[in-house]
């Protein structure tokens, strides 16, 4: 935990560096004079918006992507199995409708919302339907 701390406060501080210190390096703008015409001067250089661009495709795509993997993990999730429960001692077993997400070791929600708590001397069967 401790290191994902440091490491987000390094992050945050190595763009407050770039980005902020940074732009203070730059010299100040020429001032202009009123009246004073130079038409020696080159124009100016442009400015290459293709990085911005390239940033905004790349964070673009990675919100895709990360959507197309929360969606994905969602519809695992929901995906309903039979777990069939038996108990060593007597042989009796039961049988219940479990979503994937609700499996927890050895205690388990079915879908009708019971939560079912297994002893140690049962035994759990997960079938995919």
């Amino acid at each position: 935990m401790l290191t994902k701390i440091l490491i987000t406060l390094g992050v945050i501080a190595a763009i407050y560096l770039l980005f902020i210190k940074g732009k203070r390096a730059l010299p100040p703008p020429q001032a202009q004079h009123p009246g004073r015409v130079i038409d020696n001067e080159p124009d100016a250089p442009t400015v290459s918006r293709l990085p911005s661009y390239a940033a905004f495709g790349a964070v673009l795509v990675l919100l895709v992507i990360s959507g197309v993997w929360i969606l994905l993990q969602w519809q695992a999730g929901q995906q309903v199995y039979s777990v069939q429960v038996t108990n060593t001692s007597t042989g009796e077993s039961s049988s219940y409708h479990v979503k994937r997400d609700d499996i927890e070791g050895r205690r388990f929600t079915t879908i009708d919302g019971v939560i079912v708590t297994l002893a140690d001397t049962e035994l759990m069967e997960v079938v995919g339907q």
